[in-house]
């Protein structure tokens, strides 16, 4: 049989112009992408209830050891997951693979559910590197500000990056212990 064995072990037959392992991997990371909406879901569950109590000091270090992650991992899923519960719109975009575990990690540290429309608006249009800069602009006044067109918006977001670079570098430059 001619084909090629993808990471799940199926063969993927090789006919003219098609790209197996391009399907396979779309469909890996669609079935990921739905997994971790589930583990940050079950995992904000999973600390509010009493199941580790008995076992741990706290979920996020029983959860770590049961995924062979760090517990600061675990304490971030669980922090995504209770922050979504406040964050409907960003929380059904993350279901539905509308964005990405990083962007999700970005909108839940700085969305309100009074910006959470516009923070989404604008996640929705920038590219996943793009997305931390959200926290330079997560301020309603700034949102309201930026502009309607996403290629605008895109730029208006990459200028804000660069922008938190230049505080970030300016506040590295200054001595510990000093005002």
């Amino acid at each position: 049989m001619d084909g090629q064995r993808v990471a799940d072990g199926s063969m993927v037959s090789e006919g003219a112009g098609t790209r197996p392992l391009a399907s396979a991997l779309v469909e890996v990371v669609g079935r990921w992408a739905d997994a971790q909406y589930r583990l940050v879901v079950l995992a904000a569950e999973f600390a509010d209830s009493a199941e580790w109590v008995r076992e741990s000091p706290t979920a996020a270090h029983w959860l770590a050891a049961a995924a062979d992650v760090e517990t600061c991992t675990a304490r971030e899923w669980i922090r995504i997951g209770h922050k979504l519960r406040d964050l409907p719109r960003i929380a059904a975009a993350f279901e539905t693979g509308a964005i990405s575990y990083s962007k999700v990690r970005t909108l839940t540290r700085w969305g309100t559910p009074e910006n959470e429309s516009d923070l989404l608006a604008i996640a929705v249009d920038v590219e996943d590197e793009q997305a931390a800069p959200l926290a330079g602009v997560a301020d309603t006044r700034q949102l309201a500000r930026l502009p309607h067109r996403a290629r605008d918006r895109r730029r208006a977001v990459r200028s804000a990056a660069r922008r938190l670079q230049v505080r970030r570098a300016a506040l590295a430059r200054i001595p510990r212990g000093q005002p």
